[in-house]
C-alpha cells in the first residue's frame, strides 16, 4: 500500500487544514520527487518528519495550477530585494511559532511513492507575542502537505543532489 493512500485531508488536525487558503489537491508524489524547506530543525525531529514542504522543481497540480520551484522562488526574492529565506517565510506563511530562525536549507528526495496534498498557503500570524497577534504573513505560495513521512520514505540530499 502507498503511504497515505487512505488518508483524508478532512481528518487532518484543524491547525493543518487552516494552513491552506482552500482545500488542497490530493496528489500522488512519485519516487525521486524533491522538496525543500528552510528550517532550524533536523530532518527527523521530536515529532518525526514535518509534513510541510516546498517543491524543488516547478510542479503542475492536478487542477493545472503551477507550484513554483526553488529557482522560481529565488528569482522572485531577488526581484523583491529580499533573501530567499525571508521570501519563503512571508509567501509560505511560516510563523516564527512554528519555525524560527529558519537558518538551514533542508532538501529531501522521496524514495517511494506517497500520497499527499498541495495547495495555496493561507496567511498566518507572524509572531508568538500576543501583543503582535494582528501581524500576519501573507501566504499565497503553493505548499505540499505529506503527513506520516518516515525515514524509509525520504532521503536527505545536498543542493547538488
Amino acid at each position: 500500500m502507498v503511504l497515505n493512500e487512505g488518508f483524508s485531508f478532512s481528518s487532518a488536525p484543524l491547525q493543518d487544514r487552516r494552513a491552506f487558503l482552500r482545500n488542497p489537491e490530493r496528489m500522488l508524489f512519485h519516487v525521486d520527487t524533491k522538496f525543500y524547506k528552510w528550517t532550524s530543525y533536523p530532518l527527523v525531529g521530536p515529532k518525526g518528519i514535518t509534513p510541510w514542504w516546498s517543491f524543488v522543481i516547478k510542479t503542475r497540480l492536478p487542477s493545472g495550477l503551477m507550484a513554483e520551484g526553488f529557482r522560481d522562488s529565488e528569482i522572485y526574492a531577488r526581484r523583491l530585494g529580499v533573501p530567499h529565506i525571508k521570501y519563503q517565510r512571508v509567501r509560505g506563511a511560516v510563523s516564527e511559532k512554528f519555525n524560527n530562525p529558519m537558518e538551514n536549507l533542508l532538501l529531501i528526495r522521496l524514495t517511494r511513492e506517497v500520497w499527499g496534498y498541495a495547495g495555496i498557503t493561507s496567511g498566518q500570524q507572524e509572531f508568538k507575542d500576543p501583543a503582535l497577534s494582528h501581524v500576519y504573513l501573507m501566504g499565497g505560495k503553493c505548499q505540499a502537505y505529506i503527513p506520516n513521512l518516515t525515514s524509509a520514505c525520504v532521503l536527505r540530499i545536498d543542493a547538488a543532489g
